[in-house]
């Protein structure tokens, strides 16, 4: 079963015509097929869609997001449909797991790039 956004879990999308390009999607994400231009996301972004997220979200905001959804689809809340529950459950799980570990590499290179070199002197 597809979502609203014409995937199915973490499988390659289908053509995304009706995206708004103002979602945040980069370059990469954009092709052009008899003129029209066509988003396929990158999987981060759609990471970022499970949650309901735009891609410039902050900490704060994936943590809530990812909050909100896991009590929607935890299992233990819809005892009629348990399965298609821990799919989701799991999903949206993943997708916290990666915008996370993409968030904790982001501020480590910042700090990285932040602190000057020091300078290498020559012992001889």
């Amino acid at each position: 079963m597809s979502d609203e956004f014409g995937f199915d879990g973490m499988k390659e999308p289908q053509k995304f015509s009706s995206l708004n390009p103002e979602f945040g999607f980069g370059e990469e994400g954009m092709r052009k097929k008899r003129g029209k231009v066509i988003y396929f996301p990158s999987p981060l972004d759609r990471c970022f869609m499970i949650l309901g997220l735009t891609p410039d979200a902050t900490k704060n905001e994936v943590k809530i997001a990812f909050k909100q959804k896991a009590i929607t689809y935890h299992p233990d809340r819809n005892p009629d449909n348990v399965e298609w529950a821990q799919a989701e459950f799991t999903k949206c799980n993943d997708a916290y797991m990666k915008i996370k570990e993409h968030m904790i590499a982001a501020e480590k290179e910042a700090e990285i790039q932040s602190t000057p070199e020091t300078e290498m002197t020559d012992v001889a």
